[in-house]
């Protein structure tokens, strides 16, 4: 499944999912070349014209579906749609990538999840997007224990953002202050991606050990220093590690509007 782009040659049977929100599956009935400019075919029903394409809708893309099992949109509130409740300490909300967002003090803002994310090496994906207010040390969030090797949590470190598990951590890639950048991790059991903006970073082989204790906590970690400052939204956890064109179609889709 390849993400729809704009001036592209399609051919008979290919699939896409446009840049629409919600993303939409669809199946290339007679090839061509795609739109110059748009978010691709939209729509449902058939023979949808796409430059001197023709598509078929097939159905919703799987993105944001299957075995998503956690969303905070931090619309004005910590509320957790799909789960259990959350604790806001000295937050504010503002204005974000995808509608509101949560901005935090870097002191004792945090948003404290019942979410007990997955454990040792079992599969998952967590995403947000992120505006720092420096390139500086936070801790954006964590899940876990700060024991070792049973820590879940992303780092910023000045530009890069690192996946910590308490004595284990890699780089993955550049993240830049006053600007919102996307963020995923996601793991298979075996091997662990992050994409920032749609880019993958550097894989790394591993087996994990993450702590089945611990939520989620937003803004902060288990480790008590570092807490973050600037703006998170749209903070999101599966229990499947996502492929890389739902990544860069999450990605996409959020650069244009809300995601669901």
């Amino acid at each position: 499944m390849a993400i729809w782009n704009k001036s592209h040659v399609y051919t008979a049977g290919q699939t896409c999912t446009n840049l629409d929100a919600p993303a939409k599956l669809y199946t290339c009935a007679t090839g061509g070349t795609s739109a110059p400019t748009g978010v691709g075919p939209t729509g449902t029903g058939s023979s949808i014209a796409d430059g001197s394409v023709v598509w078929n809708y097939t159905s919703e893309a799987p993105v944001l579906q299957t075995n998503c099992s956690h969303i905070w949109h931090l619309d004005g509130n910590s509320v957790d749609s799909l789960g259990g409740p959350s604790t806001d300490t000295a937050m504010t909300y503002g204005v974000g990538q995808v509608g509101g967002c949560g901005v935090f003090n870097g002191s004792a803002s945090v948003i404290t999840t019942t979410a007990l994310g997955p454990s040792g090496a079992n599969s998952r994906t967590i995403s947000f997007w992120m505006k720092a207010n420096a390139a500086t040390i936070y801790r954006v969030l964590a899940y876990g224990a700060a024991t070792t090797q049973q820590l879940f949590e992303f780092v910023q470190v000045n530009a890069n953002m690192y996946i910590d598990t308490y004595g284990v951590n890699w780089s993955f890639g550049v993240v830049t202050a006053g600007i919102w950048n996307h963020v995923v991790a996601t793991y298979d059991g075996a091997t662990l991606y992050v994409y920032i903006n749609g880019v993958q970073g550097t894989p790394v082989t591993t087996i994990l050990t993450t702590a089945a204790t611990g939520p989620l906590l937003i803004g902060q970690s288990y480790q008590p220093s570092y807490p973050f400052a600037g703006s998170l939204d749209d903070v999101r956890m599966w229990s499947r590690a996502l492929s890389i064109e739902e990544c860069q179609s999450m990605y996409l889709m959020g650069r244009l509007s809300r995601l669901d």
